[in-house]
């Protein structure tokens, strides 16, 4: 741990505010974090459960936090990822692809192929947009595949699509038999 002259020092060569970081005391107390950590995600998930019910499933936000990967692989959950290097820590870290939601609006043609040709495919997608929708169905009928999706139902921003298009893909899901509609995000 730094010593108060050392830290006197710092702060006079560098100005305040200062941030200092000990990585030696950080690396030595790295464990007893991500225990808390994960003793508070259990803590947290049994609550919820508790109020929803057994038949929901949380799902971790990867952009949250990815270096809590390793305690929340232990707590029985999904995690929603939103970009290519999301899923490549996902692959790296060898997360089940059946517990990975694809989501978010950076699904380039190249990325889906290669979740469905090398990764066997995820085990729920969300669609953004109806050119996103479109473009999950394009690829999962190339393979001569279903996909289960959700679709995200915009807040009035950018981001999903909104009740009419919704409307008119539910309506008309017969024309996509390589998608199938689980519900509403």
């Amino acid at each position: 741990m730094l010593s108060i002259e050392k830290i006197t020092q710092l702060a006079k060569e560098n100005s305040t505010p200062l941030y200092i970081f000990d990585k030696d005391e950080l690396a030595d107390r790295i464990p007893e974090i991500l225990d808390t950590i994960q003793k508070d995600m259990l803590d947290r998930i049994s609550s919820i459960k508790r109020i929803v019910g057994d038949g929901v499933t949380i799902c971790y936000a990867m952009k949250a936090n990815p270096f809590l990967l390793d305690a929340a692989k232990k707590l029985n959950v999904k995690f929603e990822v939103c970009s290519p290097g999301e899923f490549s820590i996902c692959e790296r870290e060898n997360i089940n692809m059946s517990d990975i939601v694809l989501s978010g609006v950076n699904k380039e043609k190249h990325d889906i192929e290669h979740v469905m040709d090398d990764c066997g495919g995820v085990g729920m997608y969300t669609v953004e947009s109806v050119s996103q929708f479109e473009l999950l169905n394009e690829c999962a009928a190339k393979r001569n595949i279903t996909i289960p999706v959700l679709l995200r139902v915009t807040s009035g921003n950018q981001f999903g699509l909104d009740e009419a298009e919704v409307e008119r893909l539910v309506s008309h899901r017969e024309n996509y038999p390589n998608i199938d509609i689980h519900g509403i995000q």
